[in-house]
């Protein structure tokens, strides 16, 4: 267990034919690897399929392999990685209906597990991985939800967590708009029921 984020962490590689089946194990027979890729067994008896299309070598512009990363169980949620030819991408789903959700990175649970937390920030093209997602632990559509992808230059580190109000975050900018550096403080608050943003928070 990662005591900071509150998630399980594989040893090893977490890509792995290994992992990938520890994982399925756990969610007692409801995802089964076939020959045409990931399949999704629902609570309303229907199947999500993640169909994977290879030859990455030959087609990079549509190559899609898809695998089980994690599984919530808590939540009913299955968190699919799709990895393309030189890009990835990462989807929680809803084992009840069905329902998608993409993110950045792979979550963390709120101190109550109230809450999943996703943060990334990298260098150079982004295919959307970077920024946060905070959204409720059984990705109830009804429940407060935030996720932010800058538009300009942003680097978003995960801090901690205040409490299951209040996400401390760290984000690197060009100071001022000049190749210079500035890391300061952040902050999501939940307030009303809605997660607000705070770009210069104090500690």
């Amino acid at each position: 267990m990662d005591d900071k984020l509150k998630v399980t962490r594989i040893d090893g590689d977490p890509f792995s034919p290994e992992s990938e089946r520890a994982c399925i194990d756990q969610a007692a027979g409801a995802v089964v690897r076939g020959r045409a890729g990931l399949q999704l067994k629902l609570d309303n008896g229907k199947v999500r399929l993640f169909k994977d299309k290879g030859n990455c070598e030959r087609n990079p512009d549509t190559c899609e392999i898809y695998s089980l990363y994690d599984y919530f169980p808590k939540g009913r949620l299955f968190l699919v990685h799709d990895q393309g030819y030189e890009s990835d991408a990462w989807f929680l789903v809803s084992q009840r209906e069905g329902r998608k959700q993409r993110i950045v990175d792979p979550p963390g649970y709120s101190p109550s597990k109230r809450w999943l937390v996703a943060v990334k920030a990298i260098d150079g093209p982004s295919d959307a991985n970077n920024g946060f997602d905070i959204l409720p632990a059984d990705m109830n559509a009804s429940g407060p939800s935030i996720h932010y992808r800058p538009t300009e230059y942003e680097n978003w580190e995960f801090v901690r967590w205040d409490s299951d109000e209040r996400l401390l975050l760290n984000v690197t900018i060009h100071e001022d708009g000049s190749r210079a550096m500035l890391t300061h403080p952040a902050e999501a608050t939940l307030v009303k029921g809605k997660w607000i943003l705070n770009k210069w928070a104090p500690r």
